[in-house]
């Protein structure tokens, strides 16, 4: 099943709807202009990756402590990098499964008050391609937003929401240096190099 089949795609949708509005960091990121948006593993996750004592158990432990974390936020980027290399190549076309999830796909390229202005999907394979493609940059914009100082990046990015004061929404928390937070932004970074080179065919073959 390749990640741009309509299953994927709408089940994508359901963890970004259940998922990105609980967390105080990506209300903050609206604010702010942001594109994009940031999801953790699953709803409801337990783990928040702090332990603030040796020995002692996590200061948030229980429902909905977890976090974004910098994979599962890259991944979604390679998902929209995946259906839009999928769409430059008429291999992705709008059904009543994956449209939700398209029509929410092209909003994440522009900042959260912008997004109203998007009623519709492109009409054309090449603008799809293209505005996934912007999508897919504007999710890694986000997460790059709290990596640190050349481009450190831990395990999680911390919600907010009180759940662990006084630490402020959207510093990194858990593993330091986590390798899947680097392996999984150079997985999405080789799809979108695919994407572009799918579009940059339509277009040329257009001319």
């Amino acid at each position: 099943m390749p990640p741009h089949d309509s299953r994927i795609l709408a089940t994508a949708m359901h963890l970004v709807e259940s998922m990105a509005p609980t967390y105080e960091v990506n209300q903050v990121d609206d604010a702010a202009g942001l594109p994009g948006v940031l999801i953790g593993r699953y709803p409801g996750d337990e783990y928040s990756g702090v332990i603030m004592t040796p020995g002692m158990p996590p200061i948030c432990q229980g429902f909905n402590c977890g976090n974004p974390w910098f994979l599962t936020t890259h991944s979604l980027a390679d998902v929209l990098y995946s259906s839009a290399k999928a769409a430059a190549r008429g291999q992705l076309v709008a059904d009543p499964l994956n449209s939700g999830f398209l029509l929410k796909a092209v909003a994440l390229a522009l900042p959260a008050a912008a997004r109203e202005q998007i009623s519709s999907v492109p009409s054309s394979r090449a603008e799809m391609a293209e505005m996934l493609i912007q999508s897919g940059d504007g999710v890694l914009a986000r997460a790059k937003k709290h990596a640190g100082p050349g481009m450190h990046m831990s395990e999680q990015i911390y919600r907010g929401n009180n759940k662990m004061p006084p630490l402020e929404p959207g510093i990194m928390v858990g593993a330091r240096d986590l390798t899947w937070s680097y392996a999984s932004l150079l997985d999405a970074l080789c799809t979108r190099r695919e994407a572009v080179d799918a579009l940059r065919a339509v277009t040329e073959s257009d001319k």
